[in-house]
């Protein structure tokens, strides 16, 4: 049964790889953008990067953290090769990282490049107009595979809980302590996500300097003890974000925060442990099988009174 509170939470991102080297291509490239905007997916379209830091930051990430990657093969006359390099090799990153495909190709285009070699099911068009049609057609009706891409479909995403936000508990030493949980969903109608772990990657303070300097540390999923679980086809599972021991005398009174952490050791725990009054932002990471490197980052505003204390999403 399809838990229809994960349902059209988030929007689905598509990367499109197409050319971008004559006005024809570009322009077709934002009319792509904007049938698949329209049809209510999150779509961005591939520039050409001419530096490590730019691929690194947008070509790479983008592509790992798209669900769908949208290809389009350009026939490119009068030009040797006759198609795009950085589309093909967009294509073999998309592939390599077993991104979900729909790929059209223009007549008179031959199975070069990535594609002599990837087992690709392309589409052809003839035209400008045809390539658009054949979009729309796909992204709204089952393609060969009997797998439809649903714009609500984001396989996998961060959210703060609507529900059951957070938990007082008493810990086995006696100490009362505030749990905050942060949600991983997977918005998938079909794949598990498998084997998932979320990592501590970074706290910065206010004004934006590390005060985390350590590897990655585990963190604890909520009421489990198992550092990896899996996350059914249209279900969720918290993680413990942050956990805060307080004083139920006068008042419910902080006396720290930090990332519950698992670990025993005292070095890891001093250097994650957060000050009352002070304001942070913490870096999570979630590490699959099934899917590349998500991150989220968290920003919390540490009070001196239990019920004041809250998480702020910022970024994933």
């Amino acid at each position: 049964m399809i838990n229809e509170r994960l349902v059209r939470r988030e929007k689905a991102r598509v990367f499109i790889s197409c050319g971008q080297g004559s006005e024809r291509e570009r322009e077709v490239a934002q009319s792509i953008s904007a049938l698949v905007t329209s049809l209510g997916f999150d779509a961005y379209v591939a520039v050409h990067e001419t530096t490590l830091e730019g691929l690194t930051s947008n070509i790479y990430r983008r592509i790992e953290d798209c669900d769908f990657f949208l290809f389009i093969d350009f026939r490119r006359r009068r030009q040797k090769p006759d198609y795009s390099l950085f589309s093909h090799q967009e294509l073999a990153i998309a592939s390599f990282l077993g991104k979900r495909f729909l790929g059209f190709q223009e007549k008179g285009r031959r199975l070069n490049g990535i594609l002599s070699f990837l087992q690709a099911n392309l589409q052809p068009f003839s035209n400008d107009e045809d390539l658009l049609a054949k979009i729309s057609s796909s992204l709204t009706t089952p393609d060969g595979a009997n797998q439809t891409w649903f714009p609500d479909e984001r396989e996998v995403y961060f959210r703060l809980p609507e529900e059951f936000a957070g938990d007082r508990a008493q810990r086995p030493d006696g100490q009362r302590a505030y749990y905050l949980f942060v949600e991983v969903v997977n918005g998938s109608r079909s794949r598990s996500l498998r084997n998932c772990s979320v990592y501590l990657s970074a706290i910065r303070d206010a004004n934006g300097t590390s005060i985390y300097g350590l590897e990655p540390m585990p963190i604890k999923w909520t009421g489990l003890r198992s550092e990896a679980v899996h996350i059914p086809p249209m279900m969720s599972r918290r993680f413990d974000a942050l956990v805060a021991p307080y004083r139920q005398a006068p008042a419910d009174t902080i006396q720290s925060a930090y990332p519950c952490i698992q670990t025993d050791a005292g070095a890891f725990l001093r250097a994650v442990t957060l000050a009352v009054g002070a304001t942070y932002e913490m870096d999570f990471m979630l590490a699959s099988t099934s899917t590349g490197g998500n991150t989220v980052t968290i920003r919390v505003a540490v009070p001196e009174l239990v019920d004041e204390l809250r998480l702020e999403l910022i970024h994933q």
